[in-house]
């Protein structure tokens, strides 16, 4: 089989939730078998893949202006030249398009329609409804324009959730195949029955706190409470979380450059918890798209408190999963009840269960589906 050419603005391993999904399925496929165009500002660590890559760097006159999403526009024709380029070289025959970024997307989609290359497409999030910000409308346009056809151009359409396979098959008519998050079983706690001795409850947060209601509602209930330790595990500097109003007698922020040491600070807390990192109705994204933090958490096998709406795709999967408590409320009585109940274990969380569960996740698993369903179609 000819190399697949895989078109996306990042490359794995990076932080964000599409990276980590592509680098647990390329990290079990063979490099030889594909080449990449991305940006040059990948994570030091992208070297371990070993890839064939060519690089998309912005004109010197415009990166002091990057920022500024218009100009972006301007990578387009850059992009699409790039990928012909590649294709005379490499005989390209199939290309995986990645989106979250919609100008790659785009950039893609035009190459693969002009070279007749046939394309499989991977939505890691939501495009037209998810781009609201004023900043956003040159992404709207885009997904306005080309994600229809895009998506019924697609020789496979995967989605990363039961949502948002749903939410496509209702809005274009086409359906997709779920490829979800992928998780390194290796790591899974071989030691779950951890019992605190101390007489606090131990509640970790990590992650890059966002401006959702329902993280700074959960910590507003718990700010300076004797009984409950609040520890924040994120590249975010305690001054950084203080301008946001996160802060208090109990509430510490650490980070770790070993993720090992992360890892092992989650394995001893009473509670993970882990919030909606945006409110219901400010996007789509809620309904339709779950976080690769949950199951980060869930390898750890301790009990999960998941703060999020009901209407969304996270508390759904939850509850129904019984992967942890699920709790939709802003109300500092219900938050404290939450606590004590997972704390005095009358809200028991099943471990056994849950590591049947996470099998189906496999990273290895799912990127020979991955590789399967290229070489077949």
């Amino acid at each position: 089989m000819k190399r697949l050419l895989v078109i996306s603005r990042a490359f794995p391993p990076g932080v964000g939730g599409s990276h980590t999904v592509m680098g647990n399925l390329f990290r079990f496929i063979d490099s030889k078998k594909y080449i990449v165009l991305r940006t040059g500002d990948e994570s030091g660590k992208a070297k371990e893949f070993n890839y064939c890559g060519q690089e998309i760097n912005w004109p010197p006159p415009l990166s002091f202006l990057r920022r500024i999403y218009p100009l972006d526009l301007f990578l387009i024709p850059i992009i699409i030249y790039k990928l012909l380029k590649i294709k005379r070289k490499y005989g390209i025959e199939k290309c995986l398009i990645i989106y979250p970024d919609p100008f790659f997307a785009t950039a893609g989609y035009i190459f693969a329609r002009i070279s007749k290359t046939k394309y499989f497409l991977y939505f890691h999030d939501t495009w037209t409804e998810d781009e609201i910000k004023i900043t956003d409308i040159v992404k709207r346009i885009l997904g306005g324009i080309f994600e229809k056809g895009m998506i019924k151009n697609s020789t496979v359409f995967f989605t990363l959730t039961q949502a948002m396979r749903e939410f496509y098959q209702e809005k274009h008519k086409v359906d997709s195949i779920i490829l979800p998050h992928g998780l390194n079983l290796n790591t899974l706690n071989k030691n779950p029955n951890f019992s605190s001795k101390e007489s606090k409850t131990k509640i970790v947060y990590s992650g890059v706190i966002f401006e959702s209601e329902y993280a700074f509602k959960f910590i507003e209930a718990i700010k300076n409470r004797e009984d409950i330790e609040f520890i924040i595990t994120s590249p975010q500097s305690p001054d950084c979380l203080k301008k946001i109003g996160i802060e208090g007698d109990n509430i510490k922020v650490v980070f770790f450059e070993d993720k090992n040491e992360m890892i092992d600070l989650q394995r001893k807390a009473d509670i993970l918890y882990l919030a909606q990192s945006r409110d219901v109705g400010f996007d789509i994204r809620v309904k339709t798209g779950i976080p690769t933090k949950l199951f980060d958490y869930l390898l750890n096998l301790r009990p999960v408190l998941v703060h999020a709406p009901k209407e969304g795709c996270l508390y759904k999967f939850c509850q129904e999963n019984k992967l942890g408590y699920p709790l939709d409320s802003f109300k500092k009585d219900d938050i404290l009840k939450a606590i004590k109940e997972i704390k005095e274990e009358k809200f028991k969380t099943d471990y056994e269960k849950i590591s049947i569960f996470l099998k189906k996740y496999d990273r290895r698993k799912l990127a020979q589906k991955f590789e399967r369903i290229v070489k077949n179609y």
